[in-house]
């Protein structure tokens, strides 16, 4: 359960419309992302980590989000972002872990 006071952070909540695709002037799909809602939450970084693939370097941060329950949020479709820091987050997991649709855990990673 997370206090109420706790939510001190601003979230913007934007989701991907895939129904209105936008095209590159070389023909590749470019991602429409909208602000749906601004709503109070608590960003909990995890952990951040630096990896070497095809030689280069990658930096990954994974976080935790709580915000109020909000019904129709989608994994992958759905991103946030934390006003304060204006770092920006893909949602990988929606979790409602008491099951009375009070409150909700993003799981997210930075957006880089």
């Amino acid at each position: 359960m997370v206090r109420i006071g706790s939510l001190r952070h601003r979230i913007r909540l934007q989701e991907n419309r895939l129904d209105l695709v936008d095209r590159d002037e070389t023909g590749g799909k470019i991602d429409n992302w909208k602000d749906v809602a601004t709503v109070w939450g608590e960003v909990e970084e995890l952990r951040g980590r630096e990896y070497l693939t095809s030689r280069e370097f990658h930096a990954e941060i994974t976080a935790r989000i709580f915000i109020r329950y909000r019904a129709g949020l989608e994994p992958l479709r759905w991103r946030a972002v934390h006003d304060e820091t204006g770092r920006t987050y893909d949602i990988h997991h929606v979790i409602d872990r008491s099951g009375r649709r009070r409150t909700l855990e993003l799981l997210v990673s930075l957006v880089t």
